[in-house]
């Protein structure tokens, strides 16, 4: 009978060591809504303003740019003539309070953007080496300026 009860225990024991098992746990990012698509891994996916992601050229041609790190995420606005990328500033290239503003006149939403990229701002222009834009065409005063950092600034949570 003791033998019974021990292997009882045993059989227990390994059921709820088994629920500790990463396959019995819910490792998705995202929590624990069923078929949730969104890993929270891109700030843009919490994005609900209307700018367009830059592509991986851009990316890689503001990291060239900057002197804060590599930029990971950055917004397209089109306006005045040209586009206006937005990105974080900071030491990781993701969410950051500091984000700088460049122009181009090639849209930087392209996969195969290949332009020169000015910088706008104060933030862009202190934490990168694009030469400033000229204020005649571009400004961080117009609508479309500030819609670019705006899809920088606000996200959802």
């Amino acid at each position: 009978m003791r033998s019974f009860g021990a292997v009882g225990i045993a059989i227990a024991a390994g059921l709820l060591l088994s629920a500790c098992a990463p396959s019995a746990q819910n490792l998705d990012p995202a929590g624990d809504q069923n078929d949730a698509e969104d890993s929270r891994t891109n700030p843009a996916q919490a994005n609900k303003n209307a700018c367009d992601l830059a592509s991986d050229s851009t990316l890689a041609a503001l990291t060239d740019l900057s002197s804060s790190g590599p930029a990971r995420v950055g917004w397209v606005a089109e306006g005045d003539g040209g586009w206006y990328v937005s990105a974080p500033l900071g030491e990781d290239g993701t969410l950051s309070d500091v984000v700088g503003l460049w122009a181009a006149d090639k849209d930087p939403a392209d996969k195969s953007f290949d332009s020169t990229l000015y910088a706008v701002n104060g933030d862009a222009q202190s934490n990168s080496t694009a030469a400033k834009a000229a204020a005649t065409t571009f400004t961080a005063e117009s609508s479309a300026a500030k819609k670019a950092i705006t899809c920088a600034t606000e996200t959802d949570d």
